[in-house]
């Protein structure tokens, strides 16, 4: 069963977290994580989905995100052993699919080395709007 997590952001926030996978007691060694973040559940494609195999990460944003195109400057996961850490730029809260603030739902799914799958992590991820606009 998924670890249930709901993560707040202040819009111009750089974001930071960090997943350890263990079987409660040791730890379970991965080789890549999918992470992806949607409006409401029942939506069939996700607003963003960010996938890790190693040190390689797609980012395969969907619809209208505005005139940048993130990058993997702007996002990155990566896994060691047991521990995903996945780290986005502030600049992201600013792009027109997520900027004005309200609540996302995501979960996010590990590969184990031997091929298997499993959901680790889910949530929501509130974003706060700001008054300051310090995007840059």
């Amino acid at each position: 069963m998924a670890t249930t997590y709901n993560i707040v952001v202040e819009q111009g926030d750089d974001i930071e977290f960090t997943i350890t996978v263990t079987d409660g007691v040791n730890p379970l060694p991965i080789s890549a994580f999918r992470m992806d973040v949607k409006k409401q559940i029942a939506d069939v494609t996700p607003l963003f989905s960010f996938n890790t195999t190693g040190l390689t990460i797609e980012i395969d944003p969907d619809g209208d995100i505005g005139e940048e195109p993130i990058t993997d400057e702007d996002v990155e996961a990566t896994t060691s052993s047991n521990v995903v850490t996945v780290s986005i730029d502030r600049s992201f809260t600013f792009l027109p699919a997520i900027k004005a603030g309200g609540q996302f739902l995501y979960d996010g799914f590990v590969e184990f080395v031997n091929g298997k799958r499993r959901k680790v992590l889910s949530g929501t991820i509130q974003v706060n709007k700001s008054v300051t606009q310090w995007s840059a």
